[in-house]
């Protein structure tokens, strides 16, 4: 079944069965492999991606219902925003100062 969505701002059109996990179209169809797979039910968070905006554990996600949507992996996410996040602290467990070279 082809399913058409939009990944990290890009146009995809994937042919995947509709009970596949997002994550294994993203890692497996599509070869973006930053999103991890970690625990398969959803409680870890390694699987996470914004879907239209909202974090989703993709594990979870079938294929199917993403069509038409947006999709973004940590490979959508500009370097700049990493590293001023990485840098706020804002996380528990964070290092407080930028990673070196990340300005």
């Amino acid at each position: 079944m082809a399913i058409d969505f939009t990944v990290n701002g890009d146009p995809v059109s994937v042919d995947a069965p509709p009970e596949m996990s997002l994550l294994w179209v993203l890692k497996d169809t599509l070869e973006l492999n930053g999103t991890k797979f970690g625990c398969g039910i959803a409680q870890c968070g390694a699987c996470t991606v914004h879907l239209d905006g909202a974090p989703v554990r993709s594990c979870q996600v079938p294929a199917s219902p993403v069509a038409d949507r947006s999709v973004t992996t940590i490979e959508g996410l500009s370097l700049e925003l990493v590293a001023e996040k990485w840098g706020s602290g804002g996380r528990s467990g964070a290092p407080s100062r930028r990673a070196p070279g990340w300005g």
